[in-house]
């Protein structure tokens, strides 16, 4: 599977509209496609989460995040801890 991203760039959207015309690829979001024609937009967003995080933020390929914010988790869905 593989997720595409709209661009600016004359040629990359010419050949964009062309597999969205032959219908090999289709629309997740906006400026987001995929050639997935099965699969939830749900299950492929996350399966590829990071690529649309890179992409969007302008983030180089090796990037692990450690830059990025971080949300805790609520209380309740924290690992119970034991301080034996």
């Amino acid at each position: 599977m593989a997720v595409l991203f709209a661009s600016r760039d004359p040629v990359e959207a010419i050949a964009l509209a062309g597999k969205i015309r032959k219908k090999t690829v289709r629309k997740l979001a906006s400026r987001i496609y995929t050639t997935d024609m099965d699969g939830s937009p749900e299950e492929i967003i996350r399966d590829e989460l990071f690529a649309v995080i890179r992409h969007f933020y302008r983030l180089p390929d090796g990037h692990r995040g450690e830059t990025l914010a971080v949300w805790p988790l609520p209380h309740h869905l924290r690992p119970s801890v034991s301080h034996s």
